[in-house]
């Protein structure tokens, strides 16, 4: 079991020490572009209005639900 371990030790410590960075980076790229799409591509917001026209004549439409982008 000894031999496993401390077999090639330094090329396995560099190996671990390039995943955990190549991790890092891959990481931060995935974060950074989920952040530039939110500001970017926003979802549409709903607001209350009254300035709607209403299907029949006599009816009174308020609190409609226009979306706002």
């Amino acid at each position: 079991m000894k031999d496993w371990i401390f077999n090639n030790f330094w090329i396995k410590i560099l190996s671990l020490l390039l995943a955990v960075m190549t991790w890092l980076y891959v990481n931060g790229e995935l974060t950074k572009q989920k952040r530039t799409r939110d500001v970017l591509y926003k979802p549409p917001t709903i607001e209350e209005t009254d300035d709607q026209p209403s299907l029949q004549p006599k009816q009174i439409n308020k609190n409609y639900l226009r979306e706002k982008r």
